[in-house]
């Protein structure tokens, strides 16, 4: 059987979003993983938290997998008590978004899926896009808050 080149490619942006946001907070301090730059904005704790649930979630639905509990406005309050424990929690919902790819087989992409809010239906094939797209998205809202932090800390 052949692989399936879209989730090849998939596969392939995961692994380097999650090392994107491993690179940015792995050597950060607890301040500055907790740190906001203004009001109504989050901290790389709260974005990082909220974009691998995120992903985790559209990839259950992309493959037609069991939803994992998730809280998703709890996401947007989380903080780090130090940075070893959040790079550990991305490693495991890594293993388990790389996990839902490794093991889809034969998907439909055209199937329709639920969407997550009421009377959502979307294909497998944009809950699949629409994930990546949106870990990227948070991957680079990183890379500008890290560099926030850095400016603002004199660093």
């Amino acid at each position: 059987m052949a692989e399936d080149v879209l989730l090849v490619a998939a596969r392939e942006r995961v692994v380097t979003s999650f090392g994107d946001i491993r690179r940015n907070i792995a050597d950060v301090s607890v301040e500055g993983l907790n740190w906001k730059p203004g009001p109504e904005t989050n901290s790389l704790t709260a974005i990082t938290t909220h974009a691998i649930g995120a992903t985790r979630n559209w990839l259950c639905i992309a493959v037609a997998a069991p939803w994992p509990e998730r809280d998703r406005a709890s996401e947007f309050r989380a903080t780090s008590e130090d940075a070893g424990a959040l790079v550990s929690y991305l490693d495991g919902i890594e293993a388990d978004c790389l996990r839902l790819i490794d093991e889809a087989r034969d998907i439909d992409w055209s199937a329709t899926r639920k969407g997550l809010r009421p009377g959502q239906e979307i294909s497998a094939a944009w809950a699949l896009v629409n994930g990546v797209d949106h870990l990227r998205e948070h991957v680079g809202q990183l890379f500008l808050t890290r560099q926030l932090w850095e400016q603002q800390a004199g660093r």
